[in-house]
């Protein structure tokens, strides 16, 4: 009986352990499931924690370069390799981490160099996180030096001042949402004008200004402004008002009409798009510049009362340094890679040759293929309409500086029908505040703003002028948020392309309140993006993360918790996947192509629902793309979704990005310098091959200046013999000083070198910087090099006061300021023969004295203990008198295993008072030999039947 008891207790324990562990088990269950129930949602919100406070100051640490650093908290060490960019396996698991895990993790440290990070770094690593092929360089503490050196602590830039004084408020918008904007209605007040007259400015279509008219009273203002909107094609969403020296803004953004509440709730119902672009700059120095909007994003993702979350791209690679290329990409993927350059071309020529328009930035390819899925569509830029550098409302990319009046109002009328016949017209629907421009600049005597020097700051109606189009666009999303119509906007401004890095705090206050404001939005996804980093400032020009962060852009998107369950987990999914892979401008492409795919889908589902798996991309077969089904099988399933399943499509961004991409395969232009460390061929900047290139490079740089400068200046004096003749003018001949960032590849059966030549004007003390890439066979026995791209890195924008006419501002450097900028020629010659370039010492020996004059510069190696040999030699001619010029004829009396420049036997011209590089040699062995010979055609200018020949 004992023994029975015995055995029921230790029976009845076990029972009992076992009720508490199955009990146990089965609450932690429970607790699982509901947690994972919860995050299944794409709300914030419906996590019940309650937020914790949130220090959103932009914070700092100790040697980093985009977060990839150890924290250096007290008692706490970050891992490396997720404190970089934190990566998650899915977007729940994101969110999850946004309102959960992070509660106990705080930003890093305050140091010399900011944090580049919207979300804290992680203190545990995620098993299934792969880590991508493509890594950062990590900044060293020079990097931080440097930024300081450039850009003061952190902190310290603040934005520039606008006079208030130039502002009043006349008068206000009154009127219900739901009305249209020609049914605007205002209320003045003219009590802030103390009597001054008020005048009432609107952009006039038939002259491209602004014109002024006198308001006796302003009680017809309502019946004026609607018949401006009604009847103008360029500027029908904004007006000025003004009186004594204020003046004040109207902006009548294009308003849809409202969807009904049962449209509202539609599953498959189109998104809106609003994209916002800061010309020229990186995503590092958003972190020094922006703090306000970096403040405002880590709100987004940690206020959870924010119906939003924020995603940031940390990778993304420049294609280029210039906004052409890299906006073809975006409106139009990879179709205007190859094209030419030559746009300049009027309206006769654009009617004959349509083809013309191949060189357009593509703007309308992109907006048509909206405009044919059903959206409506908003482009502005903060750019004037005739600026010689272009607009993305002239399909020209180049035009000539307008010199008058009338070439003004004739390139107006161009400008009006070119606009018309590229397809621009019909496919935008509101130009916002960008015809405004031109009248702007005009008051800083300027068509752009991209010297700082001239323009600091670029003020209207006391403010900073970019704040009308962002706040344009502002009103714009919140008007059309909830539309039976979806939009895409597009906004483009250039407050940080300028030459001093700094005038991009202008525009934090106004891009804080925007992404605030679309961070609240229920139906646009807001895209902030840039097309490269600044390229005209010093910091970029002499600093090595400078000139890395040329081709680091940024991309941020703002996503509601609405859109991202209309674009479902998959694509969700992948947005969070590629934060941290090596994407670019044309990943961006594809995904805007997915988006009017849904559009499609989801109306021809609506009207089909036993729609097949057909291409269906729109009416028109030219703007044909691949068909998208953005809602997965398992979206479908958990949102209970009838009908079909159709084969996912999505492209871009909306799919993972391969973990091995490299840069190679986004075909980057080849002076681009990849963000991923180690993936470029790098090679010594000493090697002589090197060398051999970059005085190829040197030469072929000023031969381009003085032929610019005597071609104009032979057409000017229409003969050369005078004493006014001259090689070079106020455009000074360079003199190279130091060579960085050499790259090699190999191109079918040729060698491309790539490198940074620093090269230093004659009187000048600082250098300036060119990229260049140039070809060569690799084959023995071939001669000669091409040199591809020549790209000038350094800022020429000064130099386009005192540039010679007919030479190239981008090719010149010159002082500015002075009234006689030649005085330095008077010792050109003598700086030639006696000047040492990249180690090598000048020789010179006469060929007909005392006019033409041989140098040659060579570098030896020694091959063995007191032999040494020629490495590399260049050769160059000066013409010392005003009255003769030379043909001379250039080939060798032998040749062995040298590698010469020029294909010979070439002829070169001398004209009066030049210096030409004739070419430079390199020696592939160490027994090689060229031994140049000379042979010259001499012409007296004032007897020009006396000629002599004579060989060296």
């Amino acid at each position: 009986m004992m023994k029975f008891a015995k055995l029921f207790m230790i029976f009845a324990a076990v029972l009992s352990a076992f009720v508490f562990i199955f009990n146990y088990e089965m609450l932690d269950i429970i607790l699982v499931m509901k947690e994972r129930i919860a995050f299944r949602s794409p709300f914030k919100m419906l996590f019940q924690e309650a937020p914790g406070s949130i220090d959103l100051r932009l914070s700092i640490v100790k040697n980093d370069d985009t977060g990839d650093i150890v924290n250096e908290r007290s008692n706490e060490q970050v891992q490396q390799s997720h404190s970089d960019y934190p990566t998650y396996h899915t977007f729940e698991a994101m969110l999850h981490d946004d309102t959960h895990a992070s509660n106990n993790r705080a930003f890093p440290a305050y140091s010399s160099c900011p944090y580049r990070g919207i979300r804290k770094p992680r203190t545990t690593s995620d098993s299934k996180t792969l880590v991508p092929e493509c890594r950062r360089r990590k900044s060293t503490s020079h990097d931080c030096e440097d930024v300081i050196k450039y850009f003061g602590p952190h902190g310290t830039m603040t934005p520039g001042k606008c006079n208030t004084k130039n502002a009043v408020k006349i008068c206000s918008i009154s009127g219900g949402e739901n009305y249209k904007r020609e049914q605007v209605q205002v209320s003045c007040n003219d009590s802030h004008c103390r009597g001054n007259t008020i005048f009432l400015g609107i952009f006039n279509d038939q002259i491209g200004n602004v014109t002024w008219r006198k308001l006796n009273n302003t009680d017809n203002l309502n019946a004026q402004l609607k018949q401006h909107i009604l009847s103008s094609t360029f500027g029908p969403g904004f007006a000025l008002l003004k009186c004594g020296e204020g003046t004040q803004v109207l902006g009548f953004p294009t308003i849809l009409k409202r969807a009904k509440p049962s449209q509202r709730l539609e599953k498959r119902r189109p998104f809106n798009i609003n994209i916002v672009v800061e010309d020229s700059l990186s995503r590092a120095h958003f972190y020094r510049t922006l703090l306000k909007t970096a403040s405002t994003f880590r709100d987004i993702v940690y206020n959870q009362t924010i119906p939003s979350t924020l995603l940031e791209f940390q990778k993304v690679q420049s294609y280029a340094a210039k906004t052409y290329q890299s906006l073809q990409r975006l409106f139009a993927g990879r179709k205007y890679l190859d094209v030419g350059e030559n746009c300049k071309y009027t309206v006769e020529e654009f009617k004959a040759n349509g083809s013309m328009f191949n060189c357009t930035y593509a703007v309308e390819e992109m907006f048509a293929r909206y405009k044919n899925a059903g959206y409506s569509t908003l482009l502005q830029e903060d750019h004037c309409w005739h600026d010689a550098w272009g607009s993305f409302m002239d399909p020209r990319k180049q035009l000539d500086p307008v010199t008058d009046e009338m070439q003004r109002l004739s390139r107006w009328k161009d400008f009006v029908q070119l606009v018309q016949l590229s397809g621009r017209q019909q496919a935008i629907d509101d130009y916002g505040m960008s015809i405004l421009t031109c009248d702007v600049y005009r008051e800083f005597k300027v068509t752009n703003p991209f010297s700082s020097k001239i323009i600091p700051n670029v003020c209207f109606a006391g403010r900073h002028y970019a704040s009308f189009f962002l706040e344009y666009v502002k009103k714009y999303t919140e008007l059309n948020d909830i539309a039976d119509q979806p939009f895409i906007a597009y906004t483009h401004v250039l407050t940080s392309h300028d030459t001093n890095g700094r005038r991009i705090v202008n525009d934090d206050e106004s891009l804080s309140e925007l992404f605030r404001h679309a961070a609240h939005l229920r139906n646009t996804l807001t895209i902030f993006a840039s097309d490269h980093g600044a390229k005209a400032t010093d910091f970029a020009a002499y600093s090595t993360q400078g000139r890395e962060e040329v081709f680091q852009p940024l991309l941020f998107m703002i996503i509601p918790h609405e859109v991202s369950k209309l674009l479902g987990s998959e694509a969700m999914n992948a947005l969070v996947l590629n934060q941290n892979r090596l994407v670019g401008v044309e990943d961006l492409y594809n995904s805007l192509v997915s988006i009017i795919e849904l559009r499609v889908w989801a109306e021809s589902l609506a009207s089909n629902p036993n729609h097949s798996n057909q291409n269906t991309a729109g009416s028109n077969p030219k703007h044909s793309v691949a068909f998208a089904d953005p809602i997965s099988k398992t979206s479908r399933e958990e949102e209970g979704l009838d009908g079909p399943q159709i084969k996912s499509h999505l492209q871009g961004l909306f799919r993972p990005v391969f973990l091995n991409r490299t840069c190679k395969e986004m075909k980057i232009s080849s002076v681009a310098l990849c963000l991923c460390d180690g993936m470029e061929n790098t090679i010594s900047n000493d090697t002589d091959a090197v060398r051999w290139a970059a005085e190829f490079a040197l030469g072929t740089l000023n031969n381009r200046i003085q032929k610019q400068y005597t071609t104009n200046l032979k057409s000017q004096l229409g003969k050369m013999a005078t004493s006014k003749f001259f090689g070079y003018g106020a455009c000074q001949r360079y003199v190279a000083t130091v060579v960085t960032n050499a790259r090699q590849v190999v191109v079918g059966i040729n060698q491309k070198l790539l490198f940074t030549l620093l090269a230093k004007p004659n009187d000048r003390k600082t250098a300036e910087i060119f990229d260049v890439e140039l070809t060569f066979p690799m084959k023995q026995g071939e001669h000669g090099i091409i040199l591809n791209n020549l790209v000038r890195v350094s800022r020429f924008n000064e130099y386009e006061i005192c540039s010679d006419t007919g030479v190239d501002p981008k090719l010149c450097a010159c002082h500015p300021y002075k009234t006689n900028n030649t005085l330095w020629r008077r010792k050109l010659f003598s700086m030639v023969t006696s000047q040492a370039i990249l180690g090598m010492k000048p020789q010179t020996q006469f060929l007909d004295k005392p006019c033409l004059l041989i140098i040659a510069r060579v570098t030896k190696t020694e091959i063995r203990p007191g032999r040494w040999q020629n490495a590399t030699e260049t050769y160059e001619a000066i013409n010392r008198c005003r009255n003769v010029k030379y043909k001379l004829k250039i080939s060798f009396k032998r040749i062995y295993k040298m590698r010469i420049s020029l294909k010979y036997p070439a002829i070169v011209t001398l004209l009066p008072k030049t210096v030409t590089f004739l070419y430079t040699a390199i020696n592939n062995w160490i027994f090689g030999k060229a031994v140049p010979k000379f042979s010259f055609k001499k012409t007296v200018l004032y007897r020009s039947n006396n000629t002599t020949k004579k060989k060296l």
